[in-house]
């Protein structure tokens, strides 16, 4: 196999991993954190306002596994979802007296209040003016396009690291 071709497939790996930690493994390590280190329920809340903090610890601990694989294109897996946010960055749409980059790191990057009221309950019970669609979309975006880029710093620096590391079969063998 060509090694270009073994490149890209490596690098394809790295970045779905990236992906599938961010979906899988983010709201599980949010409420981990909400639950033992907070000690609160509010795990819906806390996750988007800890969204940053709980993709970058999944990052961290995705890119420990890069020890048994040495892959030195981990590290550049990360620019995917930069690239991605900053794309989403500048085509995102603003009124005309507005800037369009300070509405979009504000849209993207602050935290708002997620108002959640009626959200668990039954859907055919819920009033549509209870529950705020913006906000929602706005978590989501956040947590789709934001949350995979410290996801994937996260996992490069640890990838990174773990490349460097000097591992001895003796270090792993029962004396």
């Amino acid at each position: 196999m060509p090694r270009t071709v073994k490149s890209i497939g490596i690098f394809l790996l790295h970045l779905v991993a990236i992906y599938l930690s961010t979906i899988q493994f983010t709201a599980w390590s949010s409420w981990l954190l909400a639950h033992l280190i907070y000690q609160t329920n509010a795990s819906k809340e806390f996750l988007f306002d800890h969204i940053v903090l709980s993709a970058f610890l999944v990052g961290l601990f995705a890119g420990t596994f890069n020890v048994f694989l040495k892959h030195k294109i981990v590290p550049f897996v990360c620019l995917v979802p930069i690239i991605v946010l900053v794309y989403k960055f500048m085509i995102f749409h603003a009124t005309l007296f507005e800037s369009r980059y300070s509405m979009a790191y504000q849209y993207y990057f602050t935290i708002q209040g997620l108002n959640l009221h009626g959200f668990s309950t039954v859907p055919a019970l819920m009033k549509p003016n209870e529950i705020d669609f913006a906000s929602i979309q706005r978590c989501l975006d956040q947590f789709y396009y934001v949350a995979p880029v410290f996801t994937g710093l996260g996992y490069g620096i640890t990838g990174w690291i773990m490349t460097k590391i000097k591992w001895r079969k003796e270090d792993f063998q029962n004396n």
